[in-house]
This record gives structure tokens, sequence and C-alpha cells, in this order.
């Protein structure tokens, strides 16, 4: 198995998945979640903020520097695309307002986790800013970019609503082999020497778990703070704390090759975030029909 994902090369898997969710986004949504901006800002501040700033506090407990690299990409990547905006949608959020922080996070992406990469990571690794900003320009912006401009003529986004099912079941096929690949890698990382890493892993586990809570936390309280109605809280929460695995594996594979282990924290976080966003969203759904 691990021969047959390896066959799709990571950084073009990414671009097409998230050129084929950008080409099924209604532009029409994204520019009325404009009319919104703070919840979209708390969001921001959440992914881009407190949890690169968490991943890197906190990392300081792990003993191997695979794991504090791992948690710290884990943490400084945008948000995911499409499961961020169907956790909204499950949970009664916002889902234009979900899906603006979604698009503003890859867009910002290229310049703040270049910052927070080059910054945290400099003691074990040398990288170059300039390179990284071009990965995730062409990673990022540009698939997004090429989407959203194939529906401007109405007949070709006509089409492309449509076949809006299946482009999601395609691109949600695509991460499925993203996730396959970190799988695959982090299987060949640990090997035999599980026993000996399990405190470690455990404690990174753990780690990437309470960040991820610390996100949900601070977008459904930090929104309470500001005023913000329940569906505008919900998706700051998701959006704000969901962070992407594809992308943060293009990082690890490009630039972060000599730390195997590096792989481990960012499947955790995926894992668990759509764990226990599953799990939250219910609570939320129970306290809306109490209400």
């Amino acid at each position: 198995m691990g021969a047959l994902v390896s066959l799709l090369p990571a950084r073009a898997t990414v671009a097409v998945v998230l050129g084929l969710m950008a080409l099924s986004l209604d532009t029409r949504q994204i520019l009325r979640a404009f009319a919104r901006p703070t919840p979209v800002a708390l969001a921001l501040v959440i992914s881009f903020g407190i949890l690169p700033f968490a991943g890197w506090a906190l990392g300081n407990w792990l003993l191997q520097e695979d794991l504090r690299i791992g948690l710290q990409v884990a943490t400084s990547v945008p948000c995911t695309m499409a499961a961020a905006i169907i956790w909204t949608r499950m949970g009664g959020g916002n889902e234009a307002v979900a899906l603006l922080i979604t698009l503003l996070t890859s867009g910002l992406s290229w310049m703040t986790t270049t910052a927070w990469l080059t910054c945290t990571t400099a003691a074990e690794v040398k990288l170059d800013a300039g390179e990284l900003m071009l990965t995730l320009v062409l990673t990022l912006i540009v698939p997004v970019g090429l989407g959203q401009l194939l529906r401007a003529p109405a007949s070709l986004r006509g089409l492309a609503d449509r076949w809006k099912p299946a482009l999601s079941v395609l691109a949600q096929l695509l991460v499925l082999v993203i996730i396959l690949q970190a799988v695959v890698l982090a299987s060949r990382s640990v090997g035999s020497s599980l026993q000996a890493q399990l405190g470690q892993l455990a404690l990174v586990s753990a780690l990437c778990l309470a960040i991820h809570l610390l996100g949900l936390g601070a977008g459904y309280y930090g929104g309470f703070v500001l005023g913000l109605p329940a569906d505008e809280r919900i998706a700051a929460a998701i959006a704000g704390s969901q962070k992407t695995l594809p992308v943060s594996l293009v990082l690890i594979t490009s630039y972060f090759s000599a730390f195997p282990l590096a792989v481990v924290p960012i499947l955790v976080y995926h894992i668990g975030q759509l764990v226990l966003d599953s799990l939250v969203i219910e609570c939320w759904a129970r306290q809306r029909g109490a209400g």
C-alpha cells in the first residue's frame, strides 16, 4: 500500500484538491461573509496567533526535536477547507463565515506560516523563507484562484454547481490518499522503536488534543465575550481551530524530511480534531435542543 499511495506527489495532490474545492465554492457566500468581519478576525487570531504560539510553547515539553517540529508545523498551517465547512454546517454554524475563514487562512499562509516556521525551527533547520513562501503560494493560492476563476463564466459555474457532489467526492478521495501517505510515513518513522518512544508519542498526542480544544474554546467563548450570535461563534471556533493535514504533509516532506517522526503530530492533530469536533457539535446540538 505504501508504494501505491506514494505514486501521487503530495504537492500536486494538494493543489488538485484545493482547486476542486474552490471550483465548487459559491462566491456569493464569500461576499456575504465580508459583512460579518468580527468572527473572521477572531478565527484568524486563533489560527495564526494563539495556536502556533501554543505549539511553540508546549513543544518545549517534548524531548525529541522531530515531534517539536511536527507540532509546530501542525499548528502553523492554515485551516482545513472542506472539513471546517462540513463540521460548521453539522454544528449549526454560519457556513459563509467558515468559508471566508478557510479562504483567508489559505491566502495568508504564505506569510504567516513562513514566519512561524522560520522563527521557531531555526535551531534545527535552515529554511529558505522565499522558497517556502513560493511553495505555499503555488500549493494554496494559485489552485484556489484558478478554481474561482473557472467559475466566472456562467456556463462553467452552472456545470460546477451541478457536479458539486462529484467534485466533493473526488476531492475527499484525494484527501484520503494524503491521509494514507501520512499513515505510511508515520508507521515507517515509528518503526520498531515504538516502546522506547511511547511516552513522547503519548505526550505529543495529548498536546495536539489540548491545543485544538484551546482553539475551540477561544473561538466559542471568545465570540461570546464579543457578543457574537451562536452560529458565528461556532464558525469561528471550528474554522479557527482546525488545521489542514495536506499542507502540513507537503511542508514535512519538502523541508523537514530529516525529521521523520515530525509526521506523527500532524496526523494526530488531524484525526483528533475530527473526533473532538464531532463530540463538541453534538453537545452544541443538545444545548440548542434544550434551549
